[in-house]
């Protein structure tokens, strides 16, 4: 279940959430007002999504996740919990769970219906992206099964 890519996110494996942050999921939820509509964090069924204008703004977050626990060094791919993904810049540590493309990011093991719909993005022109977007068959936010 892909979530949409803004300008800069922090991505945060829901595994180790649920395992590391006060209150677990719920906790988390509540903290980053996932289910606020008015804001752009987002959540999946395997990641959750903090967004920011820039990654640097992203800094402090990842640093308190490092410090309930979380695995995160942005020199090496691998074991990481977290990433910081930037819609124009990519990722400087990718997890071994991290797939992306330049709309959506998502867990490798998401269904294969989310994957092959987001991975269609990558051929589609404008006017048939902006079109499944407007029919609501693609969005601007975590696609949900």
């Amino acid at each position: 279940m892909p979530i949409w890519i803004h300008l800069a996110n922090l991505i945060v494996l829901k595994q180790a959430v649920e395992h590391k942050y006060p209150g677990g999921l719920e906790g988390f939820r509540a903290e980053y007002e996932i289910d606020d509509p008015g804001n752009f964090q987002q959540e999946d069924g395997e990641l959750f999504s903090i967004s920011a204008m820039n990654a640097s703004a992203l800094q402090a977050d990842a640093g308190r996740l490092i410090d309930l626990g979380f695995t995160y060094d942005e020199r090496n791919d691998g074991p990481n919990e977290l990433a910081i993904l930037t819609r124009y810049g990519g990722v400087a540590a990718r997890p071994t769970w991290l797939r992306f493309n330049s709309c959506y990011a998502w867990h490798n093991a998401c269904s294969a219906a989310s994957r092959e719909k987001v991975e269609a993005v990558q051929g589609m022109d404008r006017d048939a992206f902006e079109a499944k977007l407007a029919s609501g068959e693609l969005r601007t936010g975590a696609i949900l099964e």
